[in-house]
């Protein structure tokens, strides 16, 4: 039998079941989430790193101080169905997380940079049921792919650097963290979709938009929106910051691009859309614009 898997932090007692096992609350969930939310670090939505002092050399030496990584407590279990994968557990917590703008993670695992407390890491906001619709999606595709383990590893690695992407600090990281997820998700649409065939950097985000439905921005699309002519406005971006260290026309951290950061806003929300059709879960959320700035319903179809 498989022990149940504690995991958090999220600051609703949620409750889903689907076929893979059920997410409920811990049983002193009321007492955790009430200390926690009132404990240093917690601000405005984010729980920030706390920080420890760096002894230096020599006893007349003054200390530094670092932030440091951490654990949050765990707020939910994931119990599993008797004829389910476990190995697919970590993937799950992830997804619920995403479905609600989080990023969670089983006990013990570590947080590099700020954590959200709130619906930080998406547009949409779903409700019990298409929660648990998605989940089913996402398992079905799991199933479906369970003897190729390079599947489930793109599958994982995108949602995670997609949710760990929206945690960097500065626009240049963010936008190309954003561009990996991308491509991970490039890679796993070929590995997984009939009729989907290689392209190059210039054309991919325009092609797996087509392929999937996704009205594509303005800045995916290549000159004339033919998909043999030169490049895309993202790609001349991703091209510059890959190779030459450049970002908005400057070396880095010296110019910001004169969109002031609608394309990395559109590209995470973009990332989205992509990510869940390849697993998937399509609906009326994952075929809307990914350049507006709005909240979204997430309803099953």
């Amino acid at each position: 039998m498989v022990e149940p898997i504690r995991f958090g932090f999220l600051n609703e007692p949620l409750f889903v079941t689907w076929y893979y096992g059920t997410i409920r609350p811990v049983p002193n969930f009321e007492e955790i989430a009430s200390c926690f939310e009132q404990s240093a670090g917690v601000y405005k939505g984010w729980v920030y790193p706390p920080i420890k002092a760096v002894d230096g050399q020599g006893a007349a030496a003054k200390k530094a101080w670092v932030p440091t990584t951490f654990s949050l407590p765990s707020s939910h279990i994931l119990t599993l169905n008797a004829d389910v994968n476990p190995a697919h557990s970590d993937f799950f917590i992830a997804l619920f997380g995403f479905l609600h703008g989080r990023r969670l993670q089983r006990e013990g695992w570590q947080h590099f940079y700020k954590a959200p407390l709130s619906r930080k890491l998406c547009d949409f906001v779903t409700n019990k049921k298409s929660t648990e619709w998605a989940l089913n999606q996402a398992l079905a595709f799991c199933e479906m792919h369970s003897s190729n383990t390079e599947v489930l590893k793109l599958a994982f690695g995108a949602l995670h650097w997609h949710t760990f992407a929206q945690l960097y600090e500065h626009e240049f990281e963010r936008f190309d963290a954003q561009y990996k997820a991308l491509d991970a998700c490039y890679k796993l649409t070929l590995l997984t979709q009939t009729g989907f065939r290689a392209a190059t950097h210039a054309e991919r985000a325009f092609r797996l938009c087509g392929h999937f439905g996704i009205e594509p921005p303005d800045w995916v699309s290549p000159p004339g929106n033919q998909t043999n002519s030169s490049t895309s406005e993202l790609a001349l971006r991703r091209n510059a910051l890959a190779h030459e260290a450049l970002y908005g026309g400057q070396p880095l951290g010296f110019a910001h691009p004169a969109d002031n950061g609608a394309m990395v806003s559109g590209l995470k929300s973009l990332v989205a859309r992509i990510l869940l059709s390849t697993l998937g879960i399509k609906n009326s959320y994952t075929q809307s614009s990914s350049t507006t700035r709005s909240m979204s319903a997430f309803e099953c179809p």
